[in-house]
């Protein structure tokens, strides 16, 4: 043996220990090393978990009904509601709690006197290597708690902890973490949005970033009104939940009969932990809450029952609409684009003038300078002076300005259309101009427009002779 050699397995001894102390510490570590039997002793551990095997959490306390949390494959976690079917959670905060206390000490020692006392909180953690269950005493002692501690069936043990140790889950229970949202998870990035009572629908989609109102007609949409209708739908709030056996609750049908139908749903994309290599897949998730009779209509109160997808159980409630707009929520006036032409002049490379037969239509491309004309099989048939080519950019300009919607209007007979393409050749959308509209007034997917100006003799010189 070399001199070296003795430092060499000092230094490998001591890189091992080392390892051995920060595996030891790890949050994942699951084994206690302190003694098995009697009181656990001042300053080892009395409680420990990994939290990532923690599959459920059930808390039961004298006279109240049993709560439980559950987590699901995608790290959700649900509480079960208890006149059945399931409520979304804050599970950010759960995930906190379970940091929180994986590893937790005892803080003093046991004086054998005391005890849990009769209403004592029983919390139930279940994990693939079985349950932990922690009987935990209401009372502080001096700011600790006194707690017991049992892995599956082996024998209890007591220890004094910190009185903050699970001290949320000892004052309120499971229930702080329930969302108060009446439809959980609604925001502005949703992908669908139905709303509708006995006489109307009104559905809404989110298409390429951009959305589009899809019923009662097809037609782009104002973005502000839009996000202010996804505001006033994340802001309804659960007042409370309702036990499906309450006398007023029983015959929940005739309560929601007649009412709003608010179906939201959100496009997720999801990967397959199995294969790195797999395209990923779009999986739409769906809640309905369904809003019926007034409770306290001077407080927004009204009845109401939710569900996600399509499970057949529903959670009931009372919710508060205070900055819903009933009256309004229907109408598709409200969400229409302020402006006939929706996409930027500039975009628009081509424009073809289609007036009634007989008249021939004109077909205007745009050059580096300005526009020109072209017939059917792209051939220049004429250069625009400086003058006309302005006025067909000032047209442009005052169809993608902001106008009036004034109704919904079905296509008609029309004596002149102007398509608008793009540099492809592409329709970017369709402006009908048609018998007694005025010269202020153009309809555009399905929508008649009062223009803030009369339009151009450019458009005029179309319009029939009196």
């Amino acid at each position: 043996m070399t001199g070296k050699s003795p430092y060499i397995a000092l230094l490998l001894a001591v890189l091992l220990g080392a390892g051995a102390w920060l595996v030891s510490r790890a949050p994942n570590q699951t084994q206690d090393t302190s003694p098995t039997d009697g009181p656990v002793p001042p300053g080892q551990v009395a409680f420990l978990i990994n939290p990532a095997d923690v599959m459920t959490i059930t808390r039961n306390a004298p006279n109240t009904t049993e709560q439980s949390v559950r987590r699901q494959s995608d790290g959700r976690w649900l509480f079960d509601m208890p006149g059945g079917g399931a409520w979304p959670t804050d599970s950010q905060a759960i995930a906190t709690f379970l940091r929180t206390h994986y590893e937790t000490r005892a803080t003093g020692a046991v004086d054998l006197s005391d005890t849990l006392g009769p209403d004592a909180i029983v919390l139930r953690f279940t994990t693939a290597d079985g349950d932990v269950t922690v009987h935990l005493a209401t009372a502080p002692i001096g700011g600790n708690r006194l707690i017991t501690v049992q892995r599956n069936n082996s024998t209890p043990r007591t220890a004094l902890v910190s009185a903050r140790f699970a001290a949320e889950l000892v004052d309120t229970g499971l229930i702080a973490y329930r969302l108060d949202q009446a439809l959980p998870g609604m925001g502005r990035d949703v992908s669908r949005i139905t709303i509708a009572d006995a006489h109307a629908t009104l559905s809404l989609a989110r298409i390429g970033g951009q959305w589009m109102l899809q019923q009662p007609i097809i037609a782009p949409t104002d973005r502000p009104a839009v996000d202010a209708l996804l505001d006033a739908l994340a802001q309804i709030t659960v007042a409370e939940f309702r036990n499906t056996q309450s006398a007023d609750t029983k015959d929940i049908a005739s309560l929601l009969k007649d009412g709003l139908a608010v179906s939201v749903e959100r496009d997720l994309r999801t990967f397959d932990q199995a294969d790195a290599q797999a395209e990923p897949r779009i999986e739409t998730r769906r809640r309905t809450l369904q809003i019926g009779a007034a409770f306290d209509p001077a407080a927004h109160l009204f009845y109401a029952m939710a569900s996600e997808g399509t499970d057949a159980s529903n959670v009931q409630m009372l919710v508060n609409t205070r900055e819903l707009d009933f009256a309004h929520i229907l109408d598709p006036m409200q969400y229409i684009a302020r402006t006939p032409v929706v996409v930027r002049p500039e975009t628009v490379h081509t424009l073809v003038f289609i007036p009634a037969p007989p008249a021939a239509q004109v077909r205007y491309v745009r050059n580096i300078t300005g526009w020109e004309i072209r017939d059917d099989t792209d051939a220049l048939r004429q250069v625009l002076t400086a003058d006309e080519s302005q006025a067909l950019d000032a047209l442009l300009r005052q169809l993608a300005a902001p106008a009036t919607p004034v109704r919904l209007q079905a296509q008609s007979d029309a004596f002149l259309m102007i398509e608008l393409l793009d540099r492809e050749g592409a329709p970017l959308t369709r402006i009908a101009i048609e018998p007694g509209s005025g010269a202020q007034h153009v309809r555009a997917h399905g929508v008649e427009y009062q223009l803030q100006q009369p339009l151009p003799p450019l458009v005029t010189t179309y319009f029939p002779r009196q």
